[in-house]
């Protein structure tokens, strides 16, 4: 299991230099917003969380995979201040798209 989110770490830091790109060209400000430019031109236009695509009354396909995004770094997480000379570290999130979804069933009464 730690080596598949090794894996996935890796994938999300070879499209965060894409995104990087991007910033640099002034086209987005940060990072994940290169990823989510870079996501649009998939066709995935609106990224929520599972639990905020359930909220609006949608539900993520079976079988359907998570599109990775940057965290906050867990030091700004806890409300806490990092340590001199400490790296940040920067967790992984996934969110859904729009391609994604589909309304949730609701048992015939």
């Amino acid at each position: 299991m730690k080596a598949e989110m090794q894996e996935k770490r890796k994938k999300l830091q070879a499209l965060s230099l894409l995104a990087k790109a991007l910033v640099e060209r002034g086209r987005v400000e940060t990072i994940n917003e290169g990823l989510k430019f870079l996501y649009k031109s998939d066709g995935h236009e609106e990224l929520k969380t599972f639990k905020q695509w359930k909220e609006s009354g949608q539900t993520v396909k079976k079988g359907e995979k998570g599109l990775m995004l940057w965290a906050k770094p867990l030091h700004v997480l806890k409300e806490e201040p990092k340590e001199e000379g400490e790296s940040a570290y920067f967790p992984v999130m996934y969110v859904f798209s729009n391609l994604q979804i589909e309304p949730i069933k609701t048992a015939a009464a």
